[in-house]
């Protein structure tokens, strides 16, 4: 089940009903990706926790944590082989050199 967001984006593609499945989740709850990660063989990790009025402490915690969970409800699944990661534009936009 998933929030009523609009996604239809996805849900147009081709064969998508056949296809593709859409979860909730929530990376500051990574608990919340054990069902959509079950199964798989890869998963690309690209969600962030967003700019919001938390500390970089805080922001930094939430990052490592709901990586860390997503981690581990691969290695949990015993059928991930395959992890990619991508990195938020955080890591060069906020690091006081213009790198873009």
């Amino acid at each position: 089940m998933y929030s009523k967001k609009d996604v239809s984006y996805l849900t147009n593609l081709p064969k998508a009903t056949e296809n593709l499945k859409i979860f909730d989740a929530d990376i500051n709850k990574p608990e919340t990706f054990k069902a959509a990660i079950r199964g798989c063989i890869g998963v690309f990790h690209v969600a962030h926790p967003t700019l919001s009025n938390d500390s970089v402490e805080v922001l930094t915690e939430k990052t490592v944590k709901g990586a860390l969970g997503i981690l581990q409800a691969c290695v949990d699944s015993k059928t991930v082989k395959k992890v990619v990661y991508t990195s938020s534009i955080s890591a060069v936009m906020f690091n006081g050199k213009k790198t873009y």
